[in-house]
This record gives structure tokens, C-alpha cells and sequence, in this order.
């Protein structure tokens, strides 16, 4: 992977090796009051921490919109995407730019507001790791 990059994943995705410190996910209760109960932790690194745990949450949550802002806006495609592997990312590429074109007509995308912020403190965190 690139120097600068990582990937937001969902909590219950593992990494190890030299994923480890490239894949951001949202934290459990448990890893949040752990770092927080930490004696050694300074008050800087927890706030940072928790930050990004935040970002981590917000991210994924701009995927998910966009998501079903994309099912939303083509609700009435109905048909199966086929195996083939050519025309299987034909079909979605033409769908998402569609979806891009729509989005810059009509200025209405909730996902690069939060995205904005999010992926700001992401490549800090990426850059400081």
C-alpha cells in the first residue's frame, strides 16, 4: 500500500503484520475505557485516539450512505449484475458516474462534507503511525 494510505474497515475485520497499522476501524467500548483507564497514556495521545475512532465511525458512515444513495437513486434496476468480470465493472462504473454526474448537478452529497474532515484527521493519523 502506498505511504500516506489506509483503509477503513468495519470493526470485526482483522488485520495483522504489516496491516495492522494501515487498517483504521471503529474501536469497541472495551479498547475506548482500556486506553482511557491507561496510566501511561498521556491526555494528548487518548484525545487523538478517540478522535480517531471517530473518524473511523464517520467514514464508514459516509460509505454506507452513499450506498444506499446509490440504491435509492436506482431503485428500479432490478436486474442481476452478471459473473462476467468486464462487464460486471462496465455496469457499475456506469451507474456510480451516473450517480457522480447527478450528485454534481443537483450539489446535494452529505458524503463530502463528512468526508472532508474525516479524511484530514485520517492521513494525519496514517502520516504520524
Amino acid at each position: 500500500m502506498p505511504a500516506g494510505f489506509g483503509i477503513c474497515a468495519d470493526a470485526a475485520f482483522t488485520a495483522s503484520g504489516d496491516l495492522a497499522t494501515k487498517i483504521f476501524k471503529p474501536l469497541t467500548e472495551r479498547q475506548i475505557g482500556a486506553a482511557a483507564n491507561n496510566a501511561t497514556i498521556t491526555l494528548k495521545a487518548l484525545i487523538r485516539f478517540i478522535k480517531k475512532h471517530r473518524a473511523a465511525v464517520s467514514v464508514r458512515q459516509a460509505a454506507e450512505w452513499g450506498m444506499g444513495a446509490i440504491q435509492r437513486s436506482y431503485r428500479r434496476l432490478q436486474t442481476t449484475l452478471t459473473s462476467n468480470h468486464a462487464d460486471r465493472q462496465r455496469d457499475i462504473s456506469i451507474i456510480v458516474r451516473l450517480f457522480n454526474f447527478r450528485t454534481r448537478t443537483i450539489h446535494i452529497n452529505q458524503i463530502r462534507t463528512v468526508l472532508r474532515e474525516c479524511f484530514t484527521l485520517l492521513t494525519e493519523t496514517a502520516h504520524n503511525s
